[in-house]
């Protein structure tokens, strides 16, 4: 799986380090606490309580200058906070060697 990075480049995963989500300032956009008042049903959580991230960042290592590898992060945006998620869980599976 990859995926593209820039105009022209793509990230292989075997490339990748760590997959994080990117929380907005404001936490209870992003991250809603159970106590919350929206219960609408999703799936098997209630949507007060289902994470809604629309970003993540991808932390991978790319050759640099004389062949040295050197860190780099790319941030994944996306409208759909449950492709965002999938996404992540797809990655962070892999990465555990799921």
């Amino acid at each position: 799986m990859t995926f593209l990075v820039a105009a022209r480049q793509t990230l292989p995963l075997s490339d990748v380090m760590a997959v994080h989500y990117v929380h907005s300032s404001d936490r209870t956009h992003c991250c809603p606490t159970a106590d919350q008042t929206d219960d609408k049903t999703v799936g098997d959580a209630t949507s007060a309580t289902t994470p809604r991230h629309t970003s993540f960042v991808l932390h991978y290592v790319a050759r640099g200058l004389k062949n040295k590898w050197k860190h780099e992060t790319v941030t994944m945006d996306h409208t759909d906070p449950r492709q965002v998620a999938s996404w992540v869980k797809t990655i962070r599976n892999y990465l555990n060697g799921k």
